[in-house]
This record gives C-alpha cells, sequence and structure tokens, in this order.
C-alpha cells in the first residue's frame, strides 16, 4: 500500500480516419480477439499547480447494453519526449463509485477540464490491444497499444506505415474547433 503501486508505461498510437468494415475485417484477417463494445464516458480532471503540470487523472465509466460496468480511475503522468509514440506512465485502478471519486479529486485540488464519450470496441492481437473509437463528429479512428515493436508489426499487419499514425500530437490533427475533451452522443 502506498506509493509504491505499479507504475505502468502506456505507449499507443491512433491512426485517425479510418473505415470501421475494413479494420474489422483486417482485425479478423489476422486473428485479432474481439473482447467487447461498450459505451465509454470519461471524466477528465485536471490540477494547475506546477507540481502536477502535464498529469491528469481520468473516472472512466463503462456502459454495455444499458448496464454500468465496474469504473475506472486512473493517473496519466507527462508526456515522454517521443516524436512517433503518445508514452506515459499510469497507473489505473477500479473504484464502486466514480461520483465519490469526482467529490474526493475536486476536494484534493483537481478540477473536472473535460468530458468526452465515445463507443469503443476493443481487440487483442498477441497482447496488444487495438481499439475502434467512434466519437461523436469525428470519423472512426483505432488506437494501438503495446510495445514499440508489437505496434509497428501490428501497423503493418493492418495494412497501414507508421507515417500514417499519430502519437502524443493527434489532438492537434483533428478538425480545427472539434474539442475532443467536449465531445458528447446524442441519446
Amino acid at each position: 500500500m502506498g506509493i509504491d503501486a505499479e507504475v505502468k508505461k502506456e505507449v499507443e498510437v491512433k491512426i485517425l480516419n479510418v473505415d470501421r468494415a475494413t479494420i474489422e475485417s483486417k482485425l479478423d484477417n489476422i486473428g485479432a480477439s474481439c473482447l467487447w463494445t461498450a459505451r465509454v464516458t470519461d471524466w477528465i480532471y485536471q490540477n494547475y499547480s506546477k507540481k502536477y503540470r502535464g498529469q491528469i487523472m481520468r473516472i472512466r465509466q463503462y456502459t454495455y447494453n444499458s448496464v454500468q460496468l465496474p469504473s475506472e480511475l486512473a493517473w496519466k503522468g507527462p508526456d515522454e519526449n517521443d516524436t512517433v509514440f503518445k508514452i506515459k506512465p499510469e497507473i489505473q485502478t477500479r473504484i464502486e463509485d466514480p461520483n465519490n471519486a469526482d467529490s474526493i479529486l475536486g476536494r484534493i485540488g483537481w478540477k473536472k477540464s473535460g468530458n468526452r464519450e465515445k463507443v469503443r470496441t476493443k481487440y487483442n492481437y498477441e497482447g496488444v490491444d487495438i481499439c475502434i473509437d467512434e466519437n461523436s463528429g469525428l470519423s472512426p479512428l483505432i488506437e494501438i497499444e503495446g510495445t514499440k515493436e508489437q505496434i509497428r508489426r501490428v501497423v503493418g499487419l493492418l495494412g497501414y506505415k507508421m507515417s500514417d499514425t499519430v502519437g502524443k500530437d493527434w489532438k492537434k490533427q483533428l478538425p480545427k474547433g472539434f474539442n475532443v475533451d467536449e465531445c458528447r452522443f446524442k441519446d
């Protein structure tokens, strides 16, 4: 207990503006396993003191067939300096009550800075997580998370080149004026 929690390095890339049916067919062809599809709601928090610059907290809720699944709390550290991959330290844990987590974060100085919803379909291929995300107002995108070598391999298997991917600066590739942190679906 305490500060000995496992800090994982998240390494990922995104490929924007993909055709969902084409990607699903390619994932099927390489033998990727579809794990689930759910509506994902993220609340993003920032603490604006210098001590926490570049860090965020996130509460994530999953809804599957109108059923609320366990939520997650994540801390994400500053991006590492990499021009190809998005790399950042992270710690995640399940939480029972996202409203209580929201209250705790507010009381310790973390301010809600954004909210986004997406429909996410998660696949796995040889230990690599591949997610198809559909955000309201955007074309589908894929996120590939694993080691650098695993990511390079999967990008190639899906028929892309690494130059087709975006890393930590992916939000800069979005349409002008589009704020992915204020992205919600209309029911």
